[in-house]
């Protein structure tokens, strides 16, 4: 049985303290999520769609952002 699509996602945390320098002792929290959709054309090509959701907290001023991603892509394994 050949399922033609697929689908995934990920989560990734990071939590940062800078020792030294100017920025001793401030932090960073960042955090990414992303959702992938896969599907099978035949037995060598797919099309992919990936959405990752990007975002920074930090103590430094003017570090912090939020990001969107969006990848369109094709595969082909042979």
């Amino acid at each position: 049985m050949l399922f033609r699509s697929t689908g995934g996602g990920t989560i990734q945390h990071q939590h940062s303290i800078y020792n030294g320098g100017d920025y001793d002792g401030e932090a960073d929290n960042y955090l990414s999520v992303g959702a992938s959709l896969s599907y099978k054309l035949d037995l060598h090509w797919s099309l992919e769609a990936i959405y990752s959701l990007d975002w920074l907290s930090s103590d430094i001023e003017n570090r912090g952002f939020t990001r969107n991603r969006v990848t369109f892509g094709a595969r082909g394994t042979f």
